[in-house]
């Protein structure tokens, strides 16, 4: 057998066409559409069989995810083929894929080298869809292989494993059409390219073995000659590409795209595009289009992509008269000329020869074209069983349709049961056998806006001796079964006949002024685990042994024509009610046999003890059927129900509940109650309380109208002070004790155990070994700040120096200027600190005594969200830290290791201004003191190495701080819209910090650096900070 890549059988035009993007062709399929929605292919993977590809071409470099491949210099067709699926979309100027967004996984069947197995390549790489833009020149449908008539490969008489066997002599084709079956991968065949009325053996596989439903046959069109009236194309006789093979016994599987004239990428100049024309062309076309959908419907299968696409192809075209058909052999072109559901002009048994030119050129050819057609018909070639002037029916041409992505956004629009199989068909519900389409949704939530009709079983579709050939399958229904969790939504009118099963996650009938949302001939089961919901149209039966919420949370009516039946103790009936008017569930008739009637508030401002009137409709009769009837609360309101004495309507007595809007760290619920019983509360907050009594996030949106972050910042504040001081004093400490006990925790809510730099440590061996007793130090730092509930970073450069007055006294002077960036969940800070520090060294020969002292003046922007307002909330404020440090120091020298246990005691005070907030739940804040005391103690390790004029200090640390009092920071605030309510909010602080740091510090002369690592570990945090160092001595 003979294979062929399928290349263009149009000259190839090879020019530079950066100005064309296929434009014409992407619109009459609709892909803009796609593109409105977000739709670009992004994160689905299409594999390419076919020539290698150029990755350095514009449009390829940063689309393939992995190649396959033996000979990268044949990459011509590879690249063009990508070009069409993927390539990317530089500017508006050049062509682009039909999914710019998707990334390709190319494999190498042509070419030099040889053919690896792509069975593994494939599955790693998660790919859904894999074009195949090759044939063979065979066409068992008409018996023809190499443009000669072979009864031997003549399908009639011949069993379909004959075929099979053939086609998988090429092992990539077993491959691939294993992966089909086993992976549920979509096979997108070019149909060929050689004018015959049938397509090559590899894209009809399907008939011969109807396990291959995952297969889309593609077939070309021009877009040149086709044009758009309304929503209709007009398709011209050249419209249909003359070298593109018909659909002859494979039409329901196929479908026609654009091929003709196509711009892709020029393997040749990695710069440049160039136009070829092919159903090579035409298939990328569909596995771009495949793609967008795979993006859409994540959940979808390969199979079900296909029913997709075959489903909503475009049928809305107006089909020419005749088509030509032509194929090339040598120097030499033959013509099939086919008429569209028309009878061939006749003379008796002949051909009407001069008709037959009349009627070429009424569709558009010259009266030299239709001579030279009709002179060179294909049975000059072709001279035993075949026709060069044919009958043939518009799908045997056109298959199911044109490309409609647009359409196909909408999902599948037929259930047909000629891509279903026997293990399909199931007695169910009904104790009717049908068949059924299953789609599980694996947690996505999606629409189905097509109208879903259903295609009953059509034998002559089928090949009666064909592998796997589903059996008893005349007149039977098709229905659908609802799997996995996440939403489904109807809402177009859906025909199908057999049963709607929803078995897990939700089924949603949606009705608009534009979408019907209507089952028209199937009754509804909803399964233990399932639900329904919406305002649709039931026109048959509906059985509840699930869930069932009537309409979409707007007080909408859900309709069943048929008979209402609830079972089962666990089933529900849930309904909305609003203050005045609630939802209702609409039968001809009600059979209530258990279960629960539940009617749930929808988002609207219930009055504390108003009474809210519930019409049962036509439940009223079958209210007592009912296991339990409830109305159910929400975060804030409770409904005391009373059936009404006529019967027909519950009243319901809306109540605040004791500990609505209560919170862990404030009073405020109180307040908030007292706020919401207003009765001159305005429209605004009214549908605010509305909005958070009714969200599933309440606790979230309590926490951002408490707006507590504003605390967690004071405590940062606090900490970085307190931190400073502690540098400061460790600066002044004696060389060994502070090697490397550089930095401490400057963000929220601890106070923390403060470590030097080794640079400012090891000065002070110097300071000892001459006469120079002043030195300096610049410090700049960077710190990552990751708690629980605050992200963010803090930088800052410290400036010091220092004095030793004589062997027993040492002081120093330290400046430093911060700012941090923090976002306490969602509330965003940005605080700039400046702060003057003083500390004191006394030697007493058995130990150093520490001291210091500490003033800091923060600038502090804070800008907050609260959930579900509008307004955005800022302040500007300020703040001032105090602190007081007293300690002492051990020094232990082993020869080159130096050990120093330390323990001091810290206190500091914390002063925030009172300020005020603007916008929607603002607050005003009244001011903060606040004061802590804590205990640290720790451990200093450090390792000298070096001479006298070049030093190497490494270094390590671990401290542990504990917090004494002050555990605990509160402040009062107020509403600005409420002045009158005072409530009170705290923070509990962390008990404790450990720090661990490492440092390496190197010294020349007079000059030395150092670069530090800290990690900062506390019950919620962990903190990481860079920092280096550099100074002299003078």
């Amino acid at each position: 057998m003979r294979f062929f890549i399928i290349l263009w059988t149009f000259s190839l035009v090879e020019i530079l066409a950066d100005n064309f993007v296929n434009s014409q062709s992407l619109d009459l399929v609709n892909t803009s559409d796609a593109y409105k929605q977000g739709i670009t292919g992004k994160g689905v993977n299409v594999g390419v069989l076919d020539t290698a590809m150029n990755k350095n071409h514009i449009s390829l470099k940063n689309k393939i995810g992995e190649e396959l491949i033996s000979d990268a210099s044949s990459n011509d067709h590879g690249s063009h083929v990508g070009g069409i699926i993927a390539g990317e979309k530089i500017d508006d100027n050049k062509p682009f894929g039909v999914a710019y967004d998707s990334m390709l996984y190319s494999g190498q069947i042509f070419g030099g080298g040889n053919i690896p197995s792509f069975t593994d390549f494939f599955t790693k790489n998660n790919v859904k869809i894999i074009n195949n833009s090759w044939n063979t020149t065979l066409y068992p449908f008409v018996g023809i292989q190499d443009l000669i008539f072979n009864n031997a490969v003549f399908y009639e008489g011949k069993q379909p494993e004959f075929f099979l066997q053939n086609a998988y002599q090429a092992i990539y084709a077993k491959e691939i059409t294993d992966l089909a079956q086993n992976n549920q991968i979509l096979l997108v065949f070019a149909s060929g390219n050689e004018g015959i009325i049938a397509s090559g053996l590899y894209s009809t596989l399907p008939s011969f073995d109807e396990n291959l439903r995952t297969f889309i046959n593609v077939g070309s069109l021009n877009a040149d000659d086709v044009s758009r009236s309304g929503d209709k194309l007009i398709i011209k006789a050249k419209g249909v590409s003359d070298f593109g093979n018909g659909f002859l016994k494979s039409e329901n599987y196929s479908l026609m795209a654009f091929g003709g004239e196509i711009n892709s990428a020029n393997a040749a100049d990695v710069n440049s595009y160039f136009k070829r024309s092919g159903t090579s062309m035409a298939a990328p076309m569909v596995s771009g289009a495949a793609a967008l959908i795979a993006q859409k419907f994540p959940f979808l299968n390969g199979k079900q992509i296909a029913d997709v696409l075959l489903s909503t192809a475009n049928k809305d075209y107006q089909a020419p008269k005749l088509v030509v058909k032509k194929s090339d052999e040598a120097n030499a072109e033959y013509y099939t000329i086919i008429y569209i559901d028309n009878d061939p002009p006749k003379n008796g048994n002949n051909n009407n020869t001069e008709q037959i030119k009349k009627d070429l050129q009424q569709e558009g050819y010259t009266q030299e074209e239709a001579t030279k057609i009709v002179e060179n018909l294909i049975t000059k070639k072709i001279s035993t069983n075949y026709d060069a002037v044919i009958r043939l029916s518009k799908e045997s041409i056109f298959g199911q349709g044109i490309l409609d992505i647009k359409k196909a956004l909408g999902g599948v629009a037929t259930l047909d049961a000629n891509r279903l199989n026997d293990k399909d068909k199931q007695t169910l519900k009904n104790n009717t056998q049908e068949l059924y389409y299953i789609v599980d949704t694996q947690g996505n939530n999606a629409e189905f806006s097509n109208d879903i009709t259903q295609k009953q079983w059509d034998s002559s579709l089928h090949l009666s001796n064909a592998k796997n050939l589903p059996t008893n399958m005349d007149n039977l229904n098709v229905g659908f079964i609802k799997k996995g969790t996440g939403e489904l939504t109807f809402s177009g009118k859906n025909t199908y006949a057999g049963l709607t099963i929803i078995e897990n996650g939700t089924l949603r009938l949606r009705r608009s002024a534009k979408k019907k949302g209507e089952l028209v001939n199937s009754s509804v089961f909803v399964e233990k685990g399932g639900k329904l919901s919406g305002n649709g149209i039931i026109h048959k039966n509906l059985t509840n042994e699930g869930i069932v919420r009537v309409g979409n949370e707007d007080l909408s009516d859900l309709e069943v024509k048929g008979i209402y039946t609830q079972k089962g103790e666990d089933s529900r009936l849930q309904l909305d009610f609003g203050r005045h008017k609630n939802s209702k569930l609409l039968a001809s008739n009600y059979d209530i046999q258990s279960g629960i009637l539940e009617y749930i508030p929808l988002q609207q401002f219930f009055y504390s003890g108003e009474y809210v009137k519930i019409d049962l409709g036509g439940l009223s009769d079958s209210i007592d059927k009912f296991t339990e009837v409830k109305v159910s609360e929400n975060n804030a309101m409770r409904f005391e129900a009373v059936l009404d004495a006529d019967k027909r309507t519950i009243n319901a007595a809306s109540a605040l509940k004791s500990n609505a809007y209560n919170t862990a760290n404030s009073n405020i619920g109180s307040v908030l109650r007292e706020i919401r019983n207003n009765q001159d509360l305005s429209e605004n907050y009214r549908n605010y309380f509305a909005f958070l009594d009714n969200s599933p996030n309440f606790v979230e949106i309590l926490e951002s109208i408490e707006g507590k972050s504003y605390l967690d910042n004071a405590a940062s504040d606090a900490n970085n002070a307190l931190s400073t001081t502690q540098q400061n004093m460790l600066f002044a400490l004696n060389p060994t004790a502070v090697t490397s006990l550089t930095f401490n925790l400057k963000q929220k809510p601890q106070y923390v155990a403060s470590v030097n730099s080794d640079s400012l440590t090891n000065t002070w061996n110097f300071l000892e070994m001459n006469d120079k007793s002043f030195f300096w130090y610049l410090s700049p730092n960077y710190k990552k700040n990751n708690g629980d509930g605050n992200k963010g970073y803090s930088s800052g450069v410290d400036l010091a120096i220092g004095k030793d007055f004589n062997e027993d006294l040492r002081t120093t002077l330290n400046l430093k200027y911060s700012n941090t960036n923090l976002d306490f969940n969602g509330s965003d800070f940005d605080s700039k600190n400046v702060n003057l520090g003083i500390n004191a060294i006394y030697d007493v020969e058995a130990f150093k005594l520490l001291s210091g002292a500490f003033v800091n003046y923060g600038f502090n922007k804070m800008d907050r969200k609260v959930l579900g307002s509008p307004d955005s909330i800022n302040a500007n404020y300020n703040n001032l830290s105090l602190s007081l440090q007293m300690g002492m120091a051990k020094d232990w020298e082993l020869q080159d290791f130096t050990l120093t246990p330390l323990a001091y005691l810290n206190y500091a005070y914390y002063h925030q201004e009172s300020f005020k907030e603007s916008g929607m739940w603002s607050k005003e804040y009244q001011p903060i003191n606040h004061h802590t005391t804590s205990l640290a103690s720790g451990l200093n390790i450090s390792y000298n190495f070096g001479d006298t004029s070049l030093k190497h200090i490494v270094s390590g640390f671990g401290i542990y701080e504990y917090r004494l009092n002050g555990k605990t920071l509160k402040n009062e605030a107020r509403f600005n819209d409420f002045i009158t309510q005072t409530f009170t909010q705290q923070n509990e602080l962390n008990k404790y910090l450990i720090s661990l740091g490492v440092s390496y510090y190197l010294s020349f002369k007079d000059y030395f650096l150092s670069v530090s690592f800290v990690d900062e570990l506390a019950r919620k945090e962990n903190n990481m900070k860079l920092s280096g160092s550099f100074g002299m001595r003078f």
